[in-house]
């Protein structure tokens, strides 16, 4: 296996959704990789990192979003049903340029 496939299978094998075919041959890869070891390593350090500095939402978060989410998704059906009635007007009877 190549270094770029097997640090490609790194991150699949973080997230847990590496097949067990792949893992064995990511496995087999690291013994004898010194490079990819230590980019395996990174990611994980990386990992440690992310979830350190997760930040904490407030206990209602979820109920709020869902609420602008809604609001906002309100909001923007009426405005397609407001100016939905302008969408046959023609304005050409106001102004038609003298082309002679």
């Amino acid at each position: 296996m190549r270094c770029n496939k097997a640090q490609e299978y790194l991150g699949l094998d973080l997230d847990g959704v590496l097949p067990p075919d792949a893992t064995v041959q990511l496995t087999s890869h690291l013994d004898g990789c010194s490079e990819c070891r230590e980019f395996r390593e990174d990611l994980l350090m990386g990992q440690r990192v992310l979830k350190a500095t997760e930040p904490e939402l407030p206990e209602n978060f979820d109920w709020k979003l869902q609420l602008r989410l809604n609001q906002r998704s309100g909001l923007e059906q009426h405005l397609n049903s407001h100016f939905q009635r302008y969408k046959y007007v023609s304005f050409s009877h106001y102004y038609t340029p003298d082309l002679s």
